[in-house]
């Protein structure tokens, strides 16, 4: 058994051991699986999901969206409620902090972006750029938590690519000089 499929089983187990399970989550799921069954359905939507949580994150991402949903809830969450806490567990086992550390870590970026294509390349950086990107600054200087979490959600678990901040390279190509007969030449060529 895949480390997907392990962690994938345990949240569907602890969610159907919550009051409301059918009404509030399986139900709602046979409407975006039509091909799966009712009682494979919510395997489908949490393996979709955790699958796109970095590998080696994947079991800890789990362990504190469950934590998480047995400490929040009474009653089984909605499949919504599901993904936000999914995407809350993979930026604390990612990144080791909470949404609010993420939004201000974000304001950081904005005002001090990474210098390098590896930093800029870590998953948590492009993170912060994709959702930075998707709400747009303008929109991201006035954000308050929910919409800065949905925002996080959406990139994690949205099917759109996550997008590296390019940064600024010191080294410009060397402009050469050519005569503008030659470059005719090469162009009927």
């Amino acid at each position: 058994m895949s480390m997907t499929e392990a962690s994938t089983d345990r949240l569907v187990v602890a969610l159907q051991k919550m009051v409301f399970y059918d009404q509030r989550f399986a139900k709602h799921l046979s409407g975006l699986y039509p091909d799966v069954s009712v009682s494979r359905a919510p395997y489908s939507f949490i393996s979709t999901l955790v699958e796109r949580i970095p590998h080696d994150q994947r079991f800890n991402a789990v362990s504190v969206a469950l934590q998480k949903i047995i400490n929040s809830y009474d009653h089984c969450p909605s499949p919504k409620e599901v993904r936000l806490a999914l995407a809350e567990g993979a930026i604390q086992a990612c990144c080791k902090i909470t949404f609010k550390q993420q939004m201000e870590r974000a304001r950081s970026f904005l005002a001090f972006p990474p210098q390098t294509i590896k930093e800029a390349q870590s998953w948590e950086n492009q993170i912060l750029f994709s959702a930075i990107k998707s709400l747009s600054r303008e929109r991201f200087m006035s954000v308050d938590e929910p919409e800065w979490v949905a925002a996080v959600a959406d990139v994690i678990f949205g099917n759109r690519p996550l997008v590296t901040y390019q940064p600024e390279s010191d080294s410009r190509p060397a402009a050469t000089s050519r005569p503008f007969v030659e470059l005719l030449r090469k162009r009927d060529q």
